[in-house]
């Protein structure tokens, strides 16, 4: 009987003509979504008898029963009292309702958004199947609820004081400015949002996207897959311990907020860092990104891109072996340019002026060719030499003096980088 009225409701939010529907009694508050006559004339076709209420074929919009009173509420824009003075809005079209307390919401179906606030009871139990349901100001004790909606799941300056149970699917999830003292939350969705909220102990279901702005952590948070995990899913870091935060090990890509302040931007990445010290690949990504975020707010682009692209922050060491090859050969093509008067009035080596005076080649590709050979070899006595003899340095050109002393400093870097590689081997 439960399974076709709710089948039943489900249907009514869909199709103009609606078949005739039951609901039978529970311990607690039946919402439906009948759409299709006016609400005068709802009024006069519905019938409760024998503890079962029966629908007309078509009906205007959502209503409210409350079977614990045997009270059918059916106030369109205002709040009805109950015989012992709680309060209940009968119709939720755009509107609101306060759970009585010790009332269970039994089953919500409805296409009109559901608004729930106020003091709710000391335990909520039910299920709520609806466009939109957001929970605003409102405050409970202990909570077990399947919502479920394609648009919104949202939970706005409430307060949970026990266990808070809460499942369900949604394409939005957000709890904003909430406290919860144990929350079990495995509703499955598109993106979840948890902002400016205060948890004691708890655990979320992951989404394809992943805010976690401003929460106070008092005891431990969970953040786990769900039963179709997927991979690739990106966790949003702002204002958070993530030292009392656990999430899963691969498969998550971690983001610190660029928009907070630096410290707590500092801390966050150690603390992350920290957390994937035993995975290289993990500890590598988010090493780079850190060492980069420091590089940029001290100033110091140009010594990010050297650190960058000389041996990938300390990550790919070979990287050096190729990167020495190219500096030497960028000081080899402007040698050229000097070459042979860098011989004359730069660093003095007596064999090559000679070999260059012997250069008689008539035809001029074979003449560039040697003195191309000759500026090669030059070259790499400079740059890998690891002594340099100070009375052959011409300083009568300082440009052509100081251009050799640049030669050779850049090579013996070079050299301590890949010496202290081989070393460490």
């Amino acid at each position: 009987m439960i399974i076709a009225a709710i089948a039943m409701s489900i249907l009514s939010c869909r199709k103009k003509d609606i078949e005739p529907g039951y609901f039978t009694q529970h311990s607690g508050l039946v919402i439906g979504c009948p759409v299709g006559s006016r609400l005068s004339d709802w009024r006069k076709r519905v019938s409760f008898k024998n503890r079962t209420l029966r629908l007309p074929a078509s009906d205007p919009g959502t209503f409210v029963v409350d079977f614990r009173y045997k009270k059918i509420l059916l106030s369109k824009d205002s709040v009805s009292k109950l015989d012992n003075g709680s309060v209940s809005v009968s119709h939720l079209d755009g509107g609101s309702f306060t759970i009585p307390d010790m009332c269970f919401l039994e089953s919500v179906f409805t296409c009109n958004p559901v608004k729930v606030t106020g003091e709710g009871p000391q335990q909520l139990k039910g299920k709520i199947v609806t466009s939109k349901i957001l929970f605003e100001k409102f405050s409970c004790g202990a909570a077990s609820v399947n919502l479920e909606s394609p648009g919104k799941v949202e939970v706005l300056s409430s307060e949970f004081k026990d266990n808070a149970s809460i499942t369900g699917m949604a394409g939005y999830h957000g709890i904003e400015k909430s406290s919860f003292e144990n929350l079990t939350d495995q509703i499955r969705s598109d993106t979840l949002v948890v902002r400016g909220t205060s948890i004691n102990n708890g655990s979320l279901f992951l989404a394809d996207s992943t805010v976690l702005d401003d929460i106070e952590i008092s005891g431990h948070l969970t953040i786990k897959w769900n039963e179709y995990p997927n991979y690739g899913a990106k966790i949003i870091l702002k204002g958070i311990d993530f030292d009392k935060l656990t999430i899963p090990t691969y498969g998550v890509d971690l983001i610190i907020d660029p928009g907070q302040e630096y410290l707590k931007k500092v801390r966050l990445y150690q603390q992350v860092i920290n957390r994937y010290k035993e995975i290289p690949d993990q500890r590598k990504k988010y090493d780079i990104q850190y060492q980069k975020m420091v590089n940029r707010y001290e100033g110091s682009v140009f010594v990010d891109l050297v650190e960058e692209h000389w041996n990938n922050y300390g990550y790919d060491k070979n990287m050096i072996f190729m990167n020495s090859v190219i500096l030497m050969m960028i000081c080899y093509v402007i040698n050229l340019f000097v070459y042979p008067r860098v011989l004359h009035e730069g660093y003095l080596m007596p064999e090559f002026i000679t070999a260059d005076l012997h250069v008689n080649e008539p035809n001029r590709f074979k003449r560039y060719f040697y003195k191309g050979i000759y500026c090669l070899i030059y070259t790499g006595f400079i740059f890998w030499g690891v002594t340099l003899d100070l009375e052959k340095i011409k300083l009568s050109n300082v440009v052509l003096s100081g251009w050799i002393i640049i030669q050779y400093l850049t090579g013996i870097v070079c050299l301590a980088y890949m010496a202290n590689i081989i070393i460490g081997r």
